[in-house]
C-alpha cells in the first residue's frame, strides 16, 4: 500500500488536525456512480484446470491505483483447479463460499490448508500456489477473493 508520510487530518485522531489545508486540497466534485464502477478483465496469469462443463474462472479487477488489486477465482466443479506460479507479490485470501484446499510451496517448505466459508490466510510473495475444489461437494463452487499489493495484468 502507499506510504502516509504526508498526511492531512481533518477529523477522529488525537494528531493535528488542519481543516484548512485539508478544505483547500480536497476535491468535491459529484461524479456518477457508474464511473467508478471498475470491470474485471480475465487473469491470464492463473492455471485453471477445468473438468468438462465447468465455469472456472479468475477475474482481476484493478482500480485506477497501481498499489492495489482484487482477484476473484471462482473454481466450479469436481476435480477443478486452480495453480500459480511464483506469485509476484503478498497475497491476503479469503473465501467467500465454497470450500477446498490450499497448496503453499515457498522457499519454507510446503504448506497444505483447507478452505471454507470465511477462512483467510496470507501468502508471502514467490510461492507456488494451487487451489482444488473440495470433492465432498462438486456442485457447489468455491469462491475466493485475493488482495495485493500490486499484482501484474
Amino acid at each position: 500500500m502507499a506510504t502516509s508520510a504526508n498526511v492531512v487530518r481533518g477529523a477522529f485522531t488525537s494528531k493535528y488536525k488542519d481543516l484548512p489545508l485539508l478544505a483547500s486540497i480536497a476535491r468535491y466534485d459529484a461524479s456518477p456512480r457508474v464511473s467508478h464502477l471498475v470491470h474485471p478483465i480475465r487473469y491470464i496469469k492463473a492455471a485453471l484446470d477445468n473438468p468438462p462443463n465447468s465455469e472456472s474462472t479468475c477475474l482481476l479487477y484493478r482500480p485506477p491505483t497501481p498499489e492495489f488489486r482484487v482477484m476473484q477465482l471462482r473454481l466450479d466443479g469436481q476435480n477443478a483447479t486452480a495453480h500459480f506460479s511464483s506469485i509476484e507479490s503478498h497475497w491476503l485470501l479469503i473465501c467467500t463460499q465454497g470450500s477446498g484446499g490450499i497448496t503453499v510451496k515457498s522457499s519454507s517448505g510446503l504448506e497444505e490448508g483447507m478452505l471454507q466459508f470465511g477462512s483467510a490466510f496470507c501468502v508471502r510473495r514467490g510461492a507456488d500456489v494451487a487451489f482444488t475444489q473440495a470433492k465432498e461437494d462438486p456442485s457447489q463452487s468455491i469462491v475466493i477473493f485475493i488482495a495485493s499489493d500490486g499484482m501484474e495484468d
